[in-house]
């Protein structure tokens, strides 16, 4: 069985820490793991609950709370299944604008 196809997941500390700071629960990790958009970053996988993984979660009947809560959710994933670390959630769909024009 391949670890990164596999719908199992096991947390690192940190990534339980980073999860806590950020507000991330193990249902949206757990949610973004199973239906998220998997793209390799070198050996490792970043996973995003991005829009079309949100319409997947809700063809697949999960409740609407916890589409909610797992929008926005980035993981960083190991070869091994491993979850390494949490990414900060981003509220705002458009980049930062600078006064000076950059």
């Amino acid at each position: 069985m391949d670890p990164i196809t596999d719908d199992t997941f096991i947390c690192t500390t940190h990534a339980a820490g980073r999860a806590q700071q950020r507000g991330v629960t193990l249902d949206a990790i757990s949610l973004t793991v199973k239906l998220g958009e998997r793209t390799p970053n070198g050996e490792r996988y970043r996973v995003r609950c991005t829009e079309r993984a949100l319409a997947k979660m809700r063809r697949a009947g999960v409740p609407p709370t916890q589409v909610e809560r797992a929008s926005g959710t980035s993981i960083i994933r190991a070869p091994d299944g491993w979850v390494i670390t949490v990414l900060p959630k981003r509220h705002h769909r458009h980049a930062r604008v600078f006064r000076d024009g950059r």
